[in-house]
């Protein structure tokens, strides 16, 4: 497996996944010139956005070859969208641009960009082409609806409604990250406000079919991809953790993606093998086999990485498993009443971390509120919470 990792120092390197090999560098390493984008051009090609308002053409087989565009507008470049020869740019401010792809002499460049439309939305954060039809734009934004731009007439062909109003009758806040189409109506949202909105075009009062709490995390979703058989989807957020959920049973978590630390950056799915690849802020980029919820490969690349793109998804499977880091640990035999013994013996000791710690407070006289007290507080609590997670693994082990 081949994939494509861009990072915040301006370079792309293309890594071959199975020998943690860096196989070449694309770009320079400038300071302050962090990609923000990367989207890959048919076989041989790949675009990315920089922080001076530039998008740039690479070719995989001639690391020399370059192509820039420059936008007039001066906005945070937030989201590039690619159908066949056209490469769309969302803009921070809401401005859509679209860059045609021409050629000369079989060898690519850009055309200079050409304003598609501009939304009325205070910050736009991402924006989706609907694979199911790709003349669809998805554009997500902050205190904004979801709405959906038709390409080819240039204008919003739909838009959401507002959502229900909170217990306080209070209008509830809007902050959309990412979107992921089930269907060529349907698509999912996450937002920064833990919320996961099924939407479907085809209801005539545009408001979401389906509009879940995610309970299981306080951090932000800010990634989402639907799974191959289309009845599960991958949610990660700004904490590092990537879960798999059943919408059809209350999004209830089926699976999880462990070992990221920090948020994830971005995050791709195999369209031909059981395969994630994520790059998290912990400079790692992990692959994921979703069979069997395991670590396939992971591999620190020094720089802080922003975006990742498969280009080869053939998967070589290796004989030796010694360096492959198993997410669910083995389950460890044991009686019931052994089970009972260990789980009472780490509840006994939590008990006892929890008086030591009234003791020591009342013995040197520490008040609550100052920095004593909580240096007390993280001494006995971290024994604490650790017995009881040992607790906890026994009675599941079990």
């Amino acid at each position: 497996m081949r994939v494509l990792v861009a990072d915040n120092t301006g370079l792309t390197k293309d890594i071959q996944v199975e020998d943690q090999k860096v196989l070449q560098t694309y770009g320079k390493q400038e300071e302050g010139m962090p990609i923000n984008n990367l989207i890959r051009i048919g076989e041989n090609y790949f675009v990315t956005s920089h922080e001076d308002f530039n998008v740039r053409l690479f070719s995989l087989t001639d690391t020399t070859y370059t192509f820039e565009a420059d936008l007039k507008n001066k906005s945070e470049i937030v989201s590039l969208c690619h159908n066949e020869n056209l490469i769309y740019v969302l803009q921070k401010d809401g401005t859509v641009s679209s860059i045609e792809i021409l050629y000369h002499d079989d060898m690519p460049y850009l055309e200079e960009p050409e304003l598609v439309i501009k939304i009325n939305a205070t910050q736009a954060n991402r924006a989706r082409l609907n694979p199911f039809d790709t003349s669809k734009l998805v554009v997500l934004c902050k205190d904004t609806n979801p709405q959906i731009i038709d390409l080819k007439e240039k204008t919003v062909c739909w838009k959401a409604r507002n959502v229900k109003n909170d217990y306080l009758d209070l209008a509830v806040p809007i902050f959309d990250l990412d979107c992921a189409f089930k269907s060529e109506t349907q698509f999912f949202v996450s937002t920064a406000l833990r919320k996961i909105r099924l939407y479907d075009t085809k209801v005539k009062d545009c408001k979401p079919v389906v509009d879940h709490q995610f309970e299981h995390s306080k951090y932000p979703l800010n990634n989402i991809l639907i799974s191959h058989c289309k009845t599960l989807i991958y949610v990660s957020n700004t904490e590092g953790s990537v879960v798999c959920l059943d919408p059809k049973k209350a999004f209830k978590i089926v699976g999880k993606l462990k070992g990221a630390c920090g948020s994830i950056r971005s995050m791709v799915m195999s369209e031909n093998h059981p395969y994630i690849a994520t790059v998290s802020l912990d400079r790692h980029l992990r692959v994921y086999n979703t069979n069997t919820n395991t670590l396939f490969q992971k591999i620190y690349l020094k720089q802080k990485l922003s975006a990742v793109v498969l280009i080869d998804e053939n998967v070589e499977e290796r004989d030796d498993q010694e360096d492959l880091e198993v997410v669910k640990p083995a389950r460890v035999t044991k009686t019931q009443n052994e089970v009972k013994k260990s789980a009472l013996e780490m509840r006994t000791k939590a008990k006892q971390a929890r008086l030591r710690l009234t003791f020591e407070k009342k013995n040197k006289k520490v008040k609550n509120d100052t920095p004593a007290a909580y240096e007390i507080n993280e001494e006995y609590e971290d024994e604490e919470d650790q017995a009881n997670e040992e607790a906890l693994e026994d009675e599941d082990d079990y």
